[in-house]
């Protein structure tokens, strides 16, 4: 399923994108000078303060809760998550010259390959 039939979050009510039609009406009363801009709703700023405290504070005292293997597990995993393959690093030195040269040839093959996909849509 696409979660078409989830229940909306008590939090989230009214927060979702409005009908694209709904949308371009919208537009056209602000160009046509009928309807002003919706401004941001105003935050309350003792609110803000203390959200900014929380957040400072939460960051450095996780940290030094974990020890260094557990603290490159996490980093590790979001390395991976955000690169999609895992993180590999030459045992030792720099790369060998023909290391480098199939590393670039995989990169060039993969390139024209996505161009050649392009050119046939």
């Amino acid at each position: 399923m696409l979660g078409l039939d989830m229940p909306n979050r008590s939090s989230n009510r009214g927060k979702g994108t409005p009908d694209a039609n709904v949308t371009a009406f919208s537009v056209v009363q602000q160009a046509i000078g009928e309807k002003e801009k919706e401004k941001p709703k105003e935050k309350n700023p003792a609110a803000v303060t203390l959200g900014k405290l929380g957040g400072l504070k939460g960051g450095p005292a996780r940290a030094q809760k974990l020890s260094p293997g557990k603290r490159k597990a996490i980093a590790t995993k979001a390395a991976r998550a955000r690169w999609g393959k895992p993180v590999r690093r030459p045992a030792s030195g720099p790369l060998s010259a023909e290391h480098r040269d199939q590393l670039l040839a995989t990169r060039d093959s993969s390139i024209d390959a996505v161009h050649e996909d392009i050119r046939h849509k």
